[in-house]
Parts: C-alpha cells; sequence; structure tokens
C-alpha cells in the first residue's frame, strides 16, 4: 500500500482557510496604500471586508445564514455605500459611514457566534464592546500559538511533515524577534556614538545607491504597513464568541429596586407633565398668547419655538433611557409594587409621546417664520428615530418579542431615506432659510456641493449687490448697504473657495488655464495699484518698517511672472496659487486697520489647510481620481461652468475689492455695520 496523503481536520481547514483569507486582504489593503482614502475607496474596503469575513467564518454562513439572510445584510451595505458617493454632505457622509461600519460589526458578531441576528437591543448596543472582548481573547490565543512550535497554527503548514518542519519553527521565531531588537540597538548606537553613526549613514548611502527612486521607497513602507494590517486581523483566526448573552443590566434582579424606580418615574412624570401643561398654549395653540411671550424675555413667537430644540432633543433621549431601565427593572423582580410601577411607566410614556409630538410641533412652527434650516432637517431625523424607539419601547411593554429587529431595520430606512433625501437642494429650491424676512444667501453659500442651486442663487444675488450703480452716485455708503456688501463678499469667500477646490480635483487643463489666467491678471492690476498707493520712504528711523509693504509687493510680483510662465506650461505644481488668490477676509469683516495704507495682501490671506488640499490634489493620479469621485461635487463643477465663466468670478471679486476701499476710507462712523445673521451654523462649511 502506498503512503497516505495528510489529511486536515475541521478546525485546521478553518485554520488554512482563514490563513489564505488574511493573506489576500492583506493584498487588498494594498490596493489603497498611497492614495487618496475618501467615499469610493472607503466604500470598497468595507465591502472587501464583508466578503473576507464571509469567508473566514464560512461555516457559519452556511449553517445560519441563508442565502436571505446574507442578501438583507449585503443589500443595505450596497446601498449605504453607493448614497455615499452620491452625498457631499459631510455629515449625511458620516452617517453612512458609521452605518457601514455598523452592519459590518453586525453582521461579524453573528457569524463569529453562529447566530442570525440579535436577540435583544441590549445585546445589539453591547455587541461593540462584546466584539472588542472576543478580539483581545483572539490576540491572546494567537500569541501562545505563535510561540508554541507543536501547536495547530504551525501544523497546519506542515503537511505530513510536521518532525522537520517544527526544527524550523524556533528558528523562523527567533529571526521574526531578533530583527527589530537589531534595528533598535543600530539607532540606539548611532545616537550614543558619532562616529558609529557615521558608519552607518555611509553603509546606507552605499545601499540606497542600489534601491534608489520612489518604487523601493514606497515597497518598504508597503511592507511595513502590509506587516502591521496583517498583524492586526491575524487574530481573526481564533476569533469567536459565545452563543449566550448575559445583559450587563441583569444584576438588577439581585436588588428590591421596584419602590426606588417607582418614585423616579413619579418625580420624573410630573416634572415633564409640568412641562406641557406651561408650554401647551404657545406650542399647541398659535396666535392668541404670541403677545404674552415678551414678559418671559422672549422676542418673537419664532425666536420662541426655536429656542432649546437642541436640549429637547436630549431630554428626549435622557426620559428614554429612564423608562426602559424602568421596564428592565420591573422585568427582572417579582416583588409587590409591580403594578404601580406599570401604570407609571405607560402614563410617562404617554406624556413622552406626547412631548415628542411637541418637539415635531417646534419643527414646523419655525420653519413658518425662518424657512427650514440644515439643524431642523437633521434634527427631524433624530426626532423620527426617537420616535421609532419610542414606539417599540411601548410596545415592550405589553409584548415580549424580538423588537430589536424592527429596531434595527426602521434605523437602517432612516439613515436610507436621510441619504435619499437630499436636504440642501430642499432648501436651495423649496424652502430657504430666512432672516428677518430676507432670504439667507450667505447660508446657501455655505452648502455643500448638494446645493450648488443655493451657490448659484447665491452668486447672482452677491452680483445683484456688488453691480448697483447707484453706488457710484453716492459720496457714502449706508449701513443697510455696508451690510449687503459685506454679506456679498463672505459669499464670494465661500464660492471662490468651491469653485477653486473643483476645479482642481475636475477640471480639465483648459479650464484650469482659463482660470489661472484670469487669477493671475487680477493679481497683477491689483498688486500694480498696491505699489502705487506705497510711497517709498527715505527717512532711516522708519525706513524699513515702511518700506516692507513694496518690498513684500515686488516679491508678490515676481511670484506672479514664475506663475505665468508655469501655467503657460500647463504646469499646475506650483504652491503660489493656491496661497494667495483665494480671498480669505474673515467672516465678520471690519473696516479698520493699523496700516494708513490699504496693502494688496490685506485681502488674500494663505488658508493653511485649504493650501494643503489644494497642493496634494495637484498630485492625483487616475487612482486618486477614481478614489475620490463624488456624483454630487462633478454635478456642482458643470452646474457652475455654467453658470459663470472664470473671468466673470474675478470681475465681480474686483468690484468687492473697489466697493471695500470705498468704505474703508469713509469716516469711523460710516464704516459699522449691523450683522443680523449667525457663523456659528451646525451642518455647513466654514468659513
Amino acid at each position: 500500500m502506498g503512503k497516505l496523503k495528510p489529511t486536515l481536520g475541521k478546525e485546521s481547514l478553518h485554520l488554512l482557510r482563514t490563513f489564505f483569507s488574511i493573506l489576500g486582504f492583506v493584498l487588498f489593503f494594498n490596493l489603497f496604500l498611497f492614495h487618496a482614502f475618501a467615499g469610493v475607496s472607503f466604500s470598497f474596503f468595507f465591502l472587501g471586508f464583508f466578503l473576507f469575513s464571509s469567508v473566514v467564518f464560512l461555516d457559519a454562513v452556511k449553517k445560519e445564514f441563508p442565502s436571505k439572510i446574507v442578501a438583507g445584510v449585503l443589500l443595505p451595505l450596497v446601498v449605504f455605500s453607493v448614497l455615499m458617493n452620491l452625498r457631499a454632505n459631510e455629515f449625511v457622509k458620516f452617517l453612512l459611514g458609521v452605518g457601514i461600519v455598523g452592519i459590518n460589526g453586525m453582521y461579524l458578531y453573528g457569524i463569529s457566534r453562529s447566530l442570525s441576528f440579535f436577540r435583544s437591543l441590549s445585546e445589539a448596543l453591547f455587541s461593540p464592546i462584546i466584539l472588542a472582548k472576543d478580539y483581545a481573547i483572539a490576540v491572546v490565543k494567537l500569541v501562545i500559538d505563535v510561540l508554541t512550535p507543536n501547536s495547530m497554527l504551525w501544523s497546519i503548514f506542515a503537511l505530513g511533515k510536521k518532525k522537520n518542519f517544527s526544527r524550523l519553527i524556533p528558528w523562523g521565531m527567533g529571526i521574526i524577534i531578533a530583527v527589530p531588537i537589531f534595528f533598535i540597538l543600530v539607532s540606539m548606537f548611532s545616537s550614543a556614538d558619532p562616529i558609529f553613526s557615521s558608519y552607518v549613514t555611509n553603509l546606507e548611502k552605499f545601499l540606497g545607491k542600489f534601491f534608489q527612486g520612489a518604487f523601493w521607497q514606497r515597497l518598504f513602507a508597503r511592507l511595513i504597513l502590509s506587516a502591521i494590517f496583517a498583524a492586526f486581523i491575524l487574530p481573526f483566526l481564533y476569533l469567536t464568541g459565545r452563543k449566550t448573552f448575559s445583559p450587563p443590566v441583569s444584576f438588577l434582579s439581585r436588588f428590591s429596586l421596584v419602590p426606588q424606580a417607582t418614585v423616579v418615574m413619579a418625580f420624573v412624570s410630573v416634572a415633564l407633565g409640568v412641562f406641557l401643561l406651561i408650554q401647551w398654549p404657545y406650542v399647541f395653540i398659535s396666535v392668541p398668547f404670541e403677545t404674552d411671550l415678551s414678559r418671559f424675555g422672549v422676542a418673537t413667537y419664532s425666536e420662541y419655538v426655536k429656542k432649546g430644540f437642541g436640549e429637547l432633543l436630549n431630554v428626549s433621549i435622557l426620559i428614554y433611557i429612564l423608562i426602559w431601565i424602568g421596564l428592565i427593572i420591573r422585568r427582572q423582580t417579582q416583588n409587590t409594587g409591580r403594578s404601580l410601577l406599570a401604570i407609571l411607566q405607560l402614563f410617562l410614556l404617554g406624556e413622552y409621546l406626547l412631548f415628542l409630538f411637541s418637539i415635531a410641533r417646534r419643527i414646523f412652527l419655525y420653519q413658518e417664520y425662518h424657512g427650514w434650516s440644515l439643524g431642523r432637517v437633521y434634527g427631524g431625523f433624530l426626532l423620527l428615530w426617537i420616535m421609532l424607539m419610542a414606539v417599540t419601547l411601548a410596545l415592550r411593554h405589553m409584548w415580549v418579542k424580538r423588537w430589536v429587529i424592527v429596531e434595527v431595520t426602521g434605523s437602517i430606512l432612516i439613515i436610507i431615506v436621510l441619504g435619499l433625501f437630499n436636504a440642501e437642494q430642499f432648501l436651495a429650491t423649496v424652502h430657504p432659510p430666512t432672516v428677518n424676512k430676507r432670504v439667507d444667501y450667505v447660508y446657501l453659500s455655505r452648502l455643500s456641493a448638494d446645493g450648488v442651486e443655493g451657490w448659484k442663487k447665491a452668486f447672482d444675488h452677491a452680483r445683484e449687490v456688488l453691480q448697483n450703480s447707484s453706488y457710484d452716485n453716492t459720496i457714502l455708503i449706508d449701513k443697510e448697504n455696508r451690510r449687503q456688501i459685506v454679506y456679498a463678499g463672505i459669499i464670494l469667500h465661500a464660492i471662490s473657495r468651491n469653485y477653486s477646490l473643483l476645479i482642481e480635483k475636475f477640471g480639465s487643463e483648459n479650464d484650469k488655464q482659463a482660470y489661472y489666467r484670469s487669477l493671475l491678471k487680477m493679481l497683477e492690476e491689483q498688486n500694480s495699484l498696491a505699489r502705487a498707493s506705497v510711497t517709498p520712504i527715505r527717512n532711516p528711523v522708519s525706513m524699513y518698517r515702511n518700506n516692507r509693504p513694496r518690498d513684500e509687493l515686488i516679491r508678490v510680483q515676481q511670484r506672479i511672472e514664475e506663475e505665468k510662465e508655469r501655467v503657460s506650461k500647463n504646469d499646475f505644481s506650483g504652491e503660489f496659487l493656491s496661497t494667495i488668490y483665494i480671498p480669505s477676509w474673515p467672516p465678520y469683516i471690519t473696516f479698520d486697520s493699523p496700516n494708513e495704507q490699504i496693502i494688496f495682501y490685506d485681502y488674500f490671506l494663505p488658508d493653511p489647510s485649504y493650501t494643503q488640499s489644494l497642493h496634494e490634489s495637484r498630485k492625483r493620479d487616475i487612482v486618486d481620481q477614481l478614489f475620490t469621485w463624488n456624483y454630487s461635487e462633478v454635478r456642482a463643477f458643470g452646474e457652475l461652468k455654467d453658470q459663470f465663466s472664470p473671468q466673470e468670478l474675478i470681475d465681480v471679486q474686483k468690484l468687492f475689492l473697489t466697493l471695500y476701499q470705498k468704505i474703508y476710507w469713509q469716516t469711523s462712523e460710516e464704516k459699522a455695520y449691523d450683522n443680523d445673521i449667525s457663523f456659528d451654523t451646525p451642518f455647513l462649511e466654514s468659513l
């Protein structure tokens, strides 16, 4: 008889399959190294993680996860990934990203335990902590097996030659441990002795001659990063969890907490009931009581319904937690008094639902006076989610079911609706925000690319304000017009920044040529005007201080000439354009300056964060362009190109600078203006 071929047991097969899955996932990870990690790359990576998890736990997937359940997990994952690359609003993208990570975590939790779904809401809430604990245990098991030559981990690679193979394992482990220690010692000796350091440096230079270029540098970095990533996911070899789940709050059953919970629920119910009674005339009944608000320091009805919106949402979450804890106490204790606690719980739930309805009422009352805002829209979605959780909490008091399925499914659907519903487009075209019965165009200009219609309306408004011919016929610009001019300047700042970033990301060479030539022409004109207004000072005492602006302007002109040469050669790699040409005046524009002269760079201050992102975008290859692609941004760039040419944008900026200078030279009493908009607004692009 011939020799029997070596066979692998079920556990060994699992380890072998997992090992090669890890190897494949590490290679997949290398696709993203040294490239922009944005929406597309994020989506691809976590779709790859879903596939990796399915292969690692293939036995559990076959046993506990029929194709319908796998499809039910994969479908929202794909939908979230698609929506993440359709929307440009950072908050929406963040929420979709959290959803992608959450679905992967939920799936990993289930397949590592052979569970098709969570059994309770508490299990869903504590699953990240439990997964982290399982991962820590897997790390310990991995370390033990790595240090044990005869372990299952090493035996799966022997394939019948275990005896010979096991002799090499200690030597290989010694090399793995010795190499980093060797390099650490060399580094320490180099720091301690300059002669030794010189020899090491010369050796590095000698070896560097054979390994020159970005390829070798990146190869070394890839190996290091791949090793770190592999070390991070190797514990998946041993990632398993117990199928049973004990809620962390189960310890409450040891105590008699029904009386305490009853008192707490009674006090919460009284506080909530009093609040509802007091606000009833002002929220549920409209006009008759509006005149009474001045007695409470509230000027308008809209201010009343706006005030404390975020705090009320926080209160709603707190009350939900208290009711949930009360339900747990009532279920896990058999003491007397449970019926009274149950009655109080149901009464409080009724108040709670009415309270949530009052918050929703505030949202609709506010939009009647000021239109919608992103805070109100997203707050409305949060309120809808809280209402869903409140309804299932109420149902828990009557039926013991797996309501967590409804809650998780409902949460996923709400996020999908939020991603599908373009809130910024809705604001720009249907219900724009208003201030003092005027459309807030500054708000519209600060929307993301999702609200490109708002950008277009804001730009048209700013151009109309700045092209007002009455300014030429007046000696002084009055306070109201000064405010409108300032708002127009802020709008131009936002539009210019957005247009510049989009043209860098999606513009052709012809687009960039036209834009940069217009910019450099405007810069040259402004620089020439500024130099003409700065007179050289020959007084030795103050010559350096007073000639400094003029010397700086001369250096700027030299840089302009260099950039013109670059642009003529289609070379857009220079950093000058990204630091000088964007109008970065602060949100609160003032017309006071310590200098007597208005100098050129007062209006073109560098923006470090913008400079960095723009400079990086100029180095993107085709893979980076794929990874950073976004539908809303591509659409917005096309819309802006149709709305105005680069020269039109520059011309409107020049109009603002001219009016700015005119106001600057007015007397100090004729420079002020009344600001009536807020710049500290959530969910908007920062200024």
